[in-house]
């Protein structure tokens, strides 16, 4: 079974205009304004891509096979899901944007389902097999996502055929950090694309406010709070193969 936005999208269905993208990742377009595409490796507020995932992914398979859709899980970002078109944001909000969801419940995509994340890039991705490939754009800034940007496998448990069983699967998300947005009025969208041609795209418009600034009153306690988290992470390795935002 393969997820997006309406939940279901056919992986061979293809619309007739190509856009000719390929699966090499174009570099995350300078806008001015914030909204750029984050590294795929990047840590946004302690949360990978994977831990968004694992995070997210649950909740969107219970949101799916639910008559009442469980409450979104609360993450130091705003998560940009198919339950809502708009969104009123701060400056200081960063943004997760799931894009694609593929696992094991049946009919499963790719299949055979890969066990590992290689294989499942390459089931996803290739060409001659599901030949997908992704774009993200802010304001018309356009952004390719490749294979780096698939995560997982994700384990999760749903009752996908209303027995009250809950039964255990593995999944992986196509998504994306991205960075916070200057004040004003933005449309964030994406676009699924098999073999070059455009297969499914979706919108969001999102306004952003100014960040309130604290009053005099809470500074000495948000100080305070500033020098522990600086002890804290003094006291932590970051890896090298991550990019902390």
């Amino acid at each position: 079974m393969i997820l997006n936005k309406q939940l279901v999208l056919a992986a061979t269905c293809v619309a007739g205009v190509s856009l000719g993208l390929g699966l090499e990742t174009q570099a995350a377009l300078a806008t001015g304004f914030g909204g750029q595409v984050l590294p795929a490796n990047a840590i946004v507020n302690g949360y990978s891509l994977t831990d968004a995932a694992e995070v997210h992914s649950p909740w969107l398979m219970d949101t799916y096979f639910s008559v009442t859709p469980p409450p979104l899980p609360v993450t130091p970002f705003e998560q940009l899901v198919f339950t809502a078109d708009s969104y009123t944001v701060t400056d200081s909000t960063y943004l997760y944007l799931p894009i694609f969801f593929a696992n094991d419940i049946p009919p499963a995509f790719p299949d055979p389902f890969p066990t590992n994340l290689a294989d499942a890039r390459v089931g996803i991705f290739d060409p001659s097999q599901g030949a997908l490939s992704f774009a993200v754009s802010v304001n018309n800034q356009t952004t390719v996502l490749g294979p780096e940007y698939l995560v997982g496998p994700i384990n999760f448990t749903v009752d996908d055929d209303g027995d009250g069983i809950a039964s255990a699967y593995k999944g992986y998300q196509q998504a994306t950090f991205l960075s916070p947005l200057s004040p004003g009025a933005y449309t964030v969208s994406y676009e699924v694309f098999q073999a070059g041609n455009s297969i499914f795209t979706d919108a969001y418009t999102i306004q952003s406010n100014p960040t309130p600034v604290p009053t005099p009153a809470l500074l000495p306690g948000l100080i305070a709070f500033g020098l522990s988290a600086l002890r804290k992470r003094q006291g932590e390795e970051v890896s090298d193969s991550e990019v902390q935002v």
